[in-house]
């Protein structure tokens, strides 16, 4: 009875145990002693696309193409030890491979080895993410490592051996990986690694490494610490070759700072305003343009740098640059205490998408182009004079040679009559005073030099008083205001009086209906602010004479030409348009200026 009890129970227990495997989902197959299936569940059936019926007797082999070395059923069989595996390639009755994990059990009966049990699965999603995870390391430059601190023991993926030229699986200490370090990274990784050993936290950090071939790395270094029970028990993280990033970034380093450099070095003002309108680049020159460092106008907006009349301005311009149009725009404007006038151009910067993203403002000072163009046609003029009244003043003299020998013998003759030989004597003065006149327009146009003294500039206009009152005659009153610790001067008395003699006449012909004019002279000390919008100027001391009338003005276009040689708004024969240019040119040659100012 209990026999059969116990017969009973190994059926039941066979039952169970043949619906656990008919119901698996992996696949087993029974081999004989000699290799042949004499048994398949209906998993390893569909796994093989064979039915049940027709995988029995078959040669294993004929299913499975074992990657390991040798007959692995036979050594099993052998050995009695389980054997697993990943890597065989299951064949299918289609002739198509798809890889499986398996493990082979050893059959026995009384300590005899019957047969063997092949237990198999389809590992294909899991062997395809694997190799995609390895063609990601590969591409990435990328490997995976882990060190486990109980047993000291490493475990590299192949993409991290394959960084350091290493085979596959050599054998790897901590001391190794730290001497393939930079000198002056093994500290920085040490102490990394023992924050993450002490506190758990996780390092991020670059280093350099020299591979087993000796090429000289920069690798990018993750690692975090897995704790248990408060403690860490195993380092793992990744390691990232990322030499071509860093020497990309070296390079484009030593680039910009190479620009940035050339940038500095020019004197051109340069600016980057984004399609934000804010600034994100200028160079050095634009700092001592508007006098403020450049961290007082990166990250502005541009109306925070400039005026609010200046952005109204250059609105269209702006418009036109962001829609990819090169500008030119002429501006003007006091900068550092000076009037300049300046060229900006506005240059687009197009995207890869041929949108503009923003523009660069390059500012060409033509201060002092404009200045030297204007002293340069004013020298081409000066020459023109020269040229045109050289033949002219010779005839002239000679006329007035001739004019003079006869004065002088008529005077002789009227010596006897008072009368006669003042009206002589008159005329000799005017002469004598033509000839004058002739030499000075000679001296002026040909940039003679002349004949300077150091004088009292009250004297010199004290003696012109009557002269001028007579020219300007009854209807206009001249005054003049003279400053009584007045500095003495060095210039040229004979031109100077002819400079206000000039100045007079021109007011004069400015008050047609009378009125005053006025001749003061100062002491004034020029200092640089005021120097600064006239170069040939130095500043210091100097003596100031004003010549201010009560005409009715002058318009504000004709001002700006009144100093140009040959230009005159009077009529015809009534005016040569040399008069204020003489004035100009002995104010410079005296080294001083001639400004004028007029109300209408």
């Amino acid at each position: 009875e209990r026999n059969e009890r116990l017969q009973q129970s190994l059926l039941a227990e066979n039952r169970r145990n043949h619906a656990v495997v008919e119901g698996s989902g992996e696949g087993v197959l029974e081999l004989d002693h000699v290799g042949n299936v004499r048994y398949a569940n209906p998993a390893a059936g569909k796994l093989l696309g064979y039915e049940v019926d027709e995988l029995i007797g078959l040669d294993y082999k004929v299913l499975i193409n074992d990657q390991l070395d040798g007959d692995a059923v036979r050594r099993v069989r052998y050995t009695t030890d389980i054997m697993r595996g990943v890597g065989a390639l299951l064949r299918r009755k289609d002739g198509a491979y798809r890889p499986v994990q398996y493990k082979i059990v050893p059959v026995t009966e009384q300590g005899v080895t019957v047969g063997t049990v092949l237990v198999f699965r389809d590992v294909t999603d899991r062997v395809r993410l694997d190799n995609l995870l390895k063609d990601m390391q590969a591409t990435a430059k990328i490997g995976g490592w882990e060190y486990d601190l109980e047993t000291k023991k490493s475990h590299w993926t192949e993409a991290l051996y394959a960084m350091h030229d290493l085979p596959v699986n050599t054998p790897i200490e901590d001391k190794d990986l730290l001497a393939m370090l930079h000198p002056e990274d093994q500290l920085k990784v040490r102490a990394a690694v023992q924050k993450a050993v002490e506190s758990g936290a996780t390092a991020d950090l670059q280093a350099r490494l020299t591979n087993a071939r000796g090429r000289q790395m920069h690798v990018r270094i993750i690692l975090q610490a897995e704790r248990r029970e408060g403690r860490a028990v195993r380092l793992h993280g990744t390691m990232q070759d990322v030499t071509d990033l860093v020497m990309a970034e070296r390079q484009l380093r030593e680039t910009r700072d190479f620009f940035e450099l050339t940038l500095n070095a020019v004197p051109t003002p340069v600016t980057y305003i984004d399609a934000n309108m804010q600034i994100t680049y200028v160079n050095r020159a634009v700092e001592e343009w508007f006098d403020r460092p450049r961290e007082e106008i990166v990250g502005k907006h541009l109306r925070e740098v400039i005026t609010p009349d200046t952005l109204m301005t250059m609105g269209p311009q702006i418009a036109a640059a962001m829609r990819g149009e090169s500008v030119l725009a002429m501006q003007s404007g006091i900068r550092n205490g000076r009037m300049r006038e300046w060229q900006n151009h506005l240059v687009p910067q197009i995207g890869p998408n041929r949108e503009v993203i923003g523009f660069f403002s390059i500012l060409y000072d033509l201060t002092e182009i404009k200045r030297l163009e204007s002293r340069l046609l004013q020298a081409q003029k000066m020459e023109a004079i020269g040229q045109l009244t050289g033949g002219v003043a010779h005839d002239f003299n000679n006329l007035l040679g001739v004019v003079i020998g006869n004065l002088q013998l008529i005077e002789r003759s009227v010596a006897e009559n008072p009368g006669l030989a003042r009206k002589v004597h008159t005329a000799m003065r005017a002469a004598a005073r033509g000839a004058d006149l002739t030499k000075r327009l000679l001296a002026f146009a040909r940039r003679q030099i002349f004949d300077p003294a150091v004088v009292d500039l009250n004297r010199q206009l004290s003696g012109l008083t009557d002269l001028m009152q007579r020219s300007l005659g009854d209807s206009i009153e001249v005054r003049i205001v003279q400053a009584h610790d007045l500095w003495h001067t060095r210039v040229d008395a004979g031109q100077f009086e002819n400079a206000i003699l000039n100045l007079a006449i021109n007011a004069r012909d400015a008050m047609p209906q009378g009125g005053r004019l006025t001749v003061r002279t100062q002491n004034v000390v020029l200092d640089s602010a005021f120097c600064a919008a006239y170069p040939q100027l130095e500043p210091g001391e100097y003596v100031s004479i004003s010549v201010t009338d009560t005409g009715c003005g002058i318009e504000p276009e004709v001002l700006k030409r009144v100093f140009e040689p040959f230009f005159t708004t009077k009529e015809s024969g009534k005016g040569s348009g040399l008069g204020l240019a003489m004035v100009h040119g002995f104010a410079e040659q005296s080294g001083g200026i001639a400004t004028i100012e007029s109300k209408m």
